[in-house]
């Protein structure tokens, strides 16, 4: 270089951090979220259709065979925190069967 001539060299920036699909979802609302006790929202909201796995479930006497694992209702309440049970208002009745209560893990959305 010549004398009295001064280089800048460009300094390296790191690109802007880009969000992981992780921290979208958070961020956009999370229907996940299950925190009660905080005030969170439930995975399920009243309403909402759903299909509910019935099969090997016996209730209020009446015993559902493997083949109901897709009977559509919808969402009456939320009735239990641990374990999540949702009260479900079948489309069907099952031999005078029209509400259940099911745990979370058994239903699906519509």
């Amino acid at each position: 270089m010549a004398p009295g001539f001064t280089a800048t060299i460009p300094l390296l920036q790191r690109p802007p951090a880009t969000p992981t699909i992780a921290s979208e979802f958070l961020a956009f609302g999370n229907k996940r979220s299950t925190d009660v006790s905080s005030g969170g929202s439930s995975v399920f909201e009243p309403n909402q259709r759903v299909k509910v796995n019935l099969s090997g479930l016996t209730i209020k006497g009446v015993a559902f065979s493997q083949n109901v694992q897709e009977a559509l209702g919808t969402i009456v309440q939320r009735v239990a925190v641990e374990p999540p049970t949702y009260l479900i208002e079948l489309l069907f009745s099952f031999k005078g069967v029209k509400r259940v209560e099911v745990p979370e893990d058994r239903i699906r959305r519509a």
